[in-house]
């Protein structure tokens, strides 16, 4: 598997939430139907929903014929590691297999990307950027996931 182009067309790139956004990186579908989905999946209009939750991204992952598979970092880690850190040490596995990463963003709110060998992308960057140069390396890994076709 590998990171997809963004289809922006129809949406506001500057308005991409990071869940819908990391789900079109992972499985090539476009914005406007990944938002659409999270849309659906809360049973509230585009501009109603506030967030989408890790939870939310599974079952969008599912409908496109992918599952994520919970990288338990408990077993690794005994705190939670900094981005930076978790994909230093990620296993050959881990490192050819696309990842969908939950970080930190807040005390309250979660931030999703998406990581794929040496590249990551999410809502800020809109497209693959080598990890080293990843603008959150310094926050703290909450929650990861291998993604792969069902």
């Amino acid at each position: 598997m590998m990171l997809h182009a963004i289809d922006t067309r129809g949406w506001e790139k500057s308005k991409a939430w990071c869940v819908p956004t990391a789900v079109s990186f992972l499985v090539g579908i476009p914005l406007i139907h990944s938002h659409s989905r999270a849309a659906f999946i809360q049973d509230k209009s585009l501009k109603e929903v506030e967030g989408v939750y890790a939870s939310e991204a599974l079952l969008m992952l599912r409908e496109q014929g992918y599952k994520g598979e919970q990288i338990k970092l408990s077993e690794r880690y005994s705190s939670s590691p900094t981005l930076g850190r978790f994909l230093k040490e990620r296993t050959p596995y881990e490192m050819c297999m696309s990842l969908m990463v939950q970080v930190e963003d807040s005390k309250t709110f979660c931030h999703v990307i998406s990581c794929w060998q040496n590249f990551c992308a999410d809502n800020w960057t809109m497209k693959m950027v080598r990890d080293k140069d990843f603008p959150h390396l310094r926050k703290y890994v909450t929650g990861a996931w291998v993604v792969s076709k069902l």
